[in-house]
This record gives structure tokens, C-alpha cells and sequence, in this order.
């Protein structure tokens, strides 16, 4: 416990950061009837970084510039 009392302070968390699940579905072009048939799925994750959409443009900020870190497909 001691050592986490001494490095506590030191440790920061980044709210900037963060991680997406995601689920996309598709279907054959103009079959939006229930019992279409599916064209395929994917899931996947992503972790991105805002970091730089939350600084101010004078110091090189972008509210448009999230930043893709990575992208795993993830098993069906």
C-alpha cells in the first residue's frame, strides 16, 4: 500500500482516450423487408484519440481531428 500511496499522485488518467464497439449490418440493395436477406456483419473495436479536438486551434487544435489508434475485427 505504501508504494501506491507514493505513486498515486503521479499517475494521470487521459479522458481523451477512448474505446469504440461496433456492430455494422448490411443488407442486398432494395430489400428493406423483415426477412431481407443479409448481406454480412462486422464487429469490430477501435480505440481513437480526441486529444487533439480538445485543444484550442492557436495551439494546433482541430475540433474535427479524432485520431484512429487501432481497429481490431472482433469474432462473430
Amino acid at each position: 500500500d505504501a508504494l501506491w500511496v507514493r505513486l498515486y499522485p503521479l499517475i494521470t488518467f487521459r479522458s481523451d482516450t477512448f474505446v469504440l464497439w461496433g456492430y455494422v449490418e448490411s443488407y442486398e440493395t432494395g430489400s428493406c423487408n423483415i426477412g431481407a436477406k443479409q448481406g454480412g456483419t462486422r464487429r469490430f473495436m477501435a480505440l481513437y484519440d480526441a486529444s487533439w479536438a480538445n485543444r484550442a486551434p492557436s495551439e494546433g487544435g482541430n475540433p474535427q481531428d479524432v485520431r484512429i489508434l487501432a481497429v481490431k475485427d472482433m469474432p462473430r
